[in-house]
């Protein structure tokens, strides 16, 4: 099985789109007639963990990328969690903090708006027509804005606005196939920006993946806890390579 990180640092591409928290089988059945979806392997099961697995550790420096981040964990500070600390800024020739002035009120729920993330690519692409960019955009990760039936599980919180969700979901005070149709609403509505950026970026070499997957009780995990290589829900995520 192919690896996102040898598909990351390969660097044939002009865009990488990170899609946060994809699962495989759900991005194949909702867009397998659309794309050529490959099953793909990631270096972490958190957000924290792949960043750190995929660039720390390899030691990235990329002065031809600009990375847009709707992830509060991908920022111009230090991230340290359990024995890994990184500062993307270190990496990158630029980190857009979108998420520090996108996260609003949406629906039912605080999120970070993907359409600024989408945003953001257009105008640094103007700016920086030599760069390469990765697009990280929020969705399909909770909290879910257009699940009006879950509004009470998500808060104001823009590191955790969804860990009632989860602890809802644990305790069976949720039904998991509604959680499920939720998630797949989100991962719909932020994949009309990918699409509005496929569009108007014809001709370059766009790659759309995850950092890690999304579990809804498979092995009785619930959201995505970093480390947890053995769940084979969390750790496989879509891979798609527009040539």
């Amino acid at each position: 099985m192919v690896k996102t990180v040898d598909v990351i640092l390969g660097k044939k591409w002009d865009i990488l789109i990170i899609l946060d928290a994809c699962r495989y089988d759900v991005f194949k059945e909702l867009f397998g007639k659309t794309f050529k979806v490959e099953k793909a392997v990631t270096e972490g099961t958190c957000t924290i963990e792949w960043f750190y697995k995929t660039f720390t550790v390899n030691n990235v420096v990329w002065k031809d990328v600009i990375y847009i981040s709707g992830s509060p964990y991908i920022g111009r500070h230090t991230v340290k969690h359990d024995n890994m600390e990184y500062n993307p800024l270190r990496h990158f020739a630029n980190v857009v903090e979108v998420w520090k002035y996108a996260f609003t009120r949406i629906g039912y729920a605080y999120t970070v708006n993907p359409f600024h993330v989408m945003k953001q690519l257009f105008i640094q692409n103007r700016l920086h027509r030599d760069k390469k960019f990765i697009v990280h955009f929020m969705q399909p990760h909770a909290p879910y804005p257009m699940c009006y039936p879950l509004q009470k599980y998500f808060t104001m919180n823009m590191s955790s606005p969804d860990f009632k969700l989860w602890e809802a979901l644990r305790n069976n005070e949720v039904d998991r196939e509604l959680v499920i149709r939720c998630y797949k609403q989100n991962l719909l509505w932020v994949m009309g920006f990918v699409f509005t950026i496929l569009n108007l970026f014809r001709g370059k070499k766009i790659v759309i993946t995850s950092d890690h997957a999304e579990c809804f009780g498979e092995n009785g995990v619930v959201n995505h806890p970093c480390y947890r290589h053995d769940v084979e829900a969390l750790k496989t995520v879509p891979l798609v390579v527009i040539p």
